[in-house]
């Protein structure tokens, strides 16, 4: 079982992307790669669909795969209340490190913030670039907010209370440079790209719901969980004066493009 499959419920709730950014990642990927829209996509990681969806409105040759199958579940969910003459996506639960695909099956691979979870990184970067068409195209999605904003400094103090009270609070996959300094050598042209911009108001308490419902977290004992969230909260109090205090703060989602 996926730890995410215990989180998949609240997935949306707390990540979803604002309107219309989904289609503008997708519009961004087929022109970055210089490929025609409706080609072979294979969504490594998609969880509940909040980029998926878009392709499958589109009407591309699209295929999610996830470990998950609580949040597979949660997509088809999502699909079937569109009715009418929508696509149903294609789903595949599936270890990304063994795809159940041949060679060259696919124009495109997109992962979307799913490497800084991934302990076997290397092998799903490998694995992605097996199924990929010689000229194809292995696409990272992550979105970003400002490096001195509510959720980056809130994200470092949940690691510092963590390793103080015992538990494992390193990263479990690569960061994005570190992504890119391993593709970069293999690839013929790597290219990042702003797929989409806006303006997001947060608040300490908005981190401290959505924290407590993310898969690695949840996955903690409860009295730890319970210990970092009331710690966290403390010093949240303290360094912004309220825990429903707003900060309208630039956001971006950016695409590095890789093409082999």
């Amino acid at each position: 079982m996926s730890h995410f499959d215990a989180v998949a419920d609240d997935f949306d709730r707390f990540r979803a992307l604002p309107a219309g950014v989904p289609a503008a990642i997708r519009d961004a990927m087929w022109e970055a790669l210089g490929l025609a829209r409706g080609g072979r996509v294979l969504d490594l990681g998609a969880g509940t669909g909040r980029v998926g969806a878009a392709f499958v409105a589109a009407g591309d040759a699209y295929i999610a795969v996830d470990p998950s199958a609580g949040m597979l579940a949660r997509f088809a969910e999502k699909a079937a209340t569109q009715g009418g003459s929508a696509p149903s996506p294609a789903l595949v639960q599936a270890d990304g490190r063994a795809l159940p695909f041949p060679g060259s099956a696919f124009d495109a691979v997109l992962l979307v913030q799913v490497l800084s979870g991934a302990p076997g990184w290397r092998s799903l970067l490998t694995e992605a670039r097996r199924v990929l068409r010689p000229d194809g195209g292995l696409v990272l999605g992550k979105a970003i907010g400002p490096p001195e904003g509510v959720d980056a400094r809130m994200r470092a103090q949940v690691s510092v209370i963590l390793a103080e009270l015992g538990a494992d609070a390193r990263p479990r996959g690569a960061q994005r440079e570190e992504a890119r300094a391993w593709l970069a050598p293999l690839a013929r042209r790597m290219t990042e790209v702003t797929a989409a911009r806006w303006q997001a108001a947060r608040t300490p308490r908005d981190f401290l719901t959505r924290h407590a419902t993310g898969a690695r977290f949840a996955a903690l004992p409860r009295p730890i969980q319970d210990e970092a969230l009331r710690r966290l909260a403390d010093w949240a109090v303290t360094t912004f004066g309220a825990l429903d205090a707003p900060l309208i703060e630039p956001h971006a989602f950016v695409l590095d493009v890789c093409v082999f």
